[in-house]
């Protein structure tokens, strides 16, 4: 039993809400059960050598759940992931309150029974103190239910030459390249490699023409024969 628990667990997929359910509900039971039946086994027959060794094989079932466990509190709880959870309460809206009522079984690790361990890290007992601390400043501030605002673009991001001969991001003449980049070059794979190319490059030219004090008029007669170019084309 205890070889098909550690499968169950190791089947599990840390990205997937109703596996971090099912670990901490079904596996979690069956892990209780096989600890019940030791216990029962050793009232039975008094061999403290054999309810050591269930004792040894239970804490290893243990040591698997609580890296899964770990797994998915990193996954749908900690710092940087939490658009799994948001996804989550999109088609489950009481999820937080639940995980908050039964934070014992979402967020405390199962506690072994030998004596050594919690002599390699943290006790199972710390653990689950400092994940609970954590996912109760997000849940009362209102965290998990905010949408994950996405770090801001560059303004002259893509247009780095032109925005530089400019002097600015909405100049109509930059704005017609950057519209001949999104609506043109993207659609092709030359185009793409080009765009690829000028993002690598062009930020340390433009710094270069920057410190050469390179004339910015010369940019913009060039930049300008570009610019007919794609007009005739049109």
């Amino acid at each position: 039993m205890a070889t098909e628990i550690v499968n169950s667990i190791k089947r599990l997929d840390k990205r997937s809400f109703s596996d971090y359910n099912y670990l901490v509900t079904e596996i979690n039971r069956s892990i209780t059960d096989l600890a019940k039946q030791n216990t029962d086994a050793f009232r039975s027959n008094k061999s403290m050598d054999d309810y050591t060794f269930r004792s040894n094989t239970i804490d290893y079932v243990k040591n698997e759940y609580n890296k899964k466990l770990r797994e998915f509190v990193n996954v749908f709880l900690w710092a940087g992931n939490e658009e799994l959870i948001r996804n989550e309460l999109s088609v489950n809206p009481n999820i937080l309150k639940e995980i908050s009522q039964q934070s014992y079984k979402y967020l405390e690790p199962l506690i072994e029974q030998s004596m050594s361990s919690g002599l390699n890290g943290p006790s199972g007992m710390h653990t689950a103190k400092v994940w609970q601390d954590h996912f109760n400043r997000n849940y009362n501030s209102g965290y998990y239910l905010k949408p994950k605002i996405s770090k801001p673009k560059e303004k002259n991001e893509g247009c780095f030459v032109a925005t530089f001969a400019y002097e600015s991001y909405e100049h109509k003449n930059v704005v017609v390249l950057r519209n001949y980049r999104d609506e043109v070059m993207n659609d092709s794979v030359l185009g793409k490699s080009f765009i690829n190319l000028y993002y690598k490059y062009s930020p340390g030219l433009v710094r270069f023409l920057d410190f050469i004090k390179f004339p910015k008029v010369v940019i913009k007669f060039i930049l300008e024969i570009v610019i007919s170019v794609i007009s005739i084309k049109k």
